[in-house]
């Protein structure tokens, strides 16, 4: 397997979609590894420590992330205040070091590099034109949706939620 100049098409990537539609995408795929997170607990946990962890409000909230992320306008965007790339930063350390840890829980370093050179090579085709749903990287086509991924979202408080953070409104947040 051909290693790819990860640098490179990142900085294109940022360059080619525009950073705040990269912001909105790694909202995205947070939102998405949580949800996998969240079921992958929902597993482990025998049923007398489940309530503890509230998982089913969780889940939902992170559902409600994504479906925000799908109907905000980048444009409404504003970027770099300096106090909030502080945060980010510290908040990036902190993802950097969980996510490392759920490589080591959930596969091998060399099957996560494999999967991340196969998602490079999709992002940089995607730029490039070339890019195939269903292709042989093993990835999500563009033909999916949110719910072919993770399941129906029939729930009308996880959408009515999304549409709220829409208007201003914070997850969590039930005052009207």
């Amino acid at each position: 397997m051909t290693i790819i100049n990860e640098d490179e098409i990142l900085s294109s990537a940022i360059a080619h979609y525009g950073e705040p539609a990269q912001v909105l995408k790694c909202i995205e795929e947070l939102a998405e590894l949580q949800i996998e997170l969240i079921q992958s607990l929902d597993t482990m946990l025998n049923e007398e420590n489940k309530p503890w962890c509230h998982l089913h409000q969780i889940e939902q909230e992170a559902r409600c992330i994504w479906h925000w992320t799908q109907e905000i306008n980048q444009k409404d965007i504003t970027m770099y205040d300096d106090i909030q790339v502080g945060k980010v930063v510290s908040e990036l350390a902190d993802v950097s070091i969980t996510t490392s840890q759920m490589i080591k829980l959930f596969t091998t370093p060399e099957e996560f590099e494999k999967a991340k050179q196969a998602k490079l090579t999709r992002l940089a085709d995607r730029m490039n034109g070339k890019y195939n749903p269903g292709g042989d990287c093993g990835s999500i086509g563009d033909d999916e949706t949110f719910e072919d991924i993770h399941g129906p979202v029939d729930d009308k408080p996880v959408q009515q939620k999304a549409h709220e953070l829409m208007e201003g409104g914070h997850i969590g947040d039930d005052s009207q």
